[in-house]
């Protein structure tokens, strides 16, 4: 968000947001941490490590930790139903963020920030 250049009552709207919302978002976390071994969050926590280390996008960066996860077909299952239930609060999220911001803000977003629609994960069956 630094890229926005965000007003000062912008950047108080956005903490706002993240006071109201940034407990519901890290309850999901942390049921999907729930779901890992010790050593599946090890191995993701590395490798979101070096994916941010490498200077990588968001999504590259989750990507990495998912696939480090070597996660079971029924942690899979059991972690998409989190996300299912995580995405219409992200969503809410992102559309209040978005309401805030200019036009000209709106465009410096990486593409796909600023449709309103959940990350691809977020769409999973």
């Amino acid at each position: 968000m630094d890229q926005l250049n965000l007003t000062e009552d912008q950047k108080a709207k956005v903490e706002e947001l993240r006071q109201e919302y940034g407990p519901k978002l890290a309850e999901f976390g942390k049921k999907v941490t729930a779901i890992l071994t010790d050593e599946q969050r090890k191995d993701r926590q590395e490798a979101t490590q070096a994916a941010r280390a490498a200077g990588t996008s968001a999504k590259e960066i989750f990507d990495a930790g998912e696939a480090a996860t070597k996660a079971t077909d029924e942690q899979r299952a059991k972690i998409t139903e989190v996300r299912k239930e995580q995405a219409p609060v992200q969503r809410e999220v992102r559309e209040k963020i978005l309401a805030l911001l200019t036009a000209e803000q709106k465009e410096k977003l990486p593409k796909g920030h600023n449709k309103g629609k959940p990350a691809p994960k977020a769409q999973e069956k």
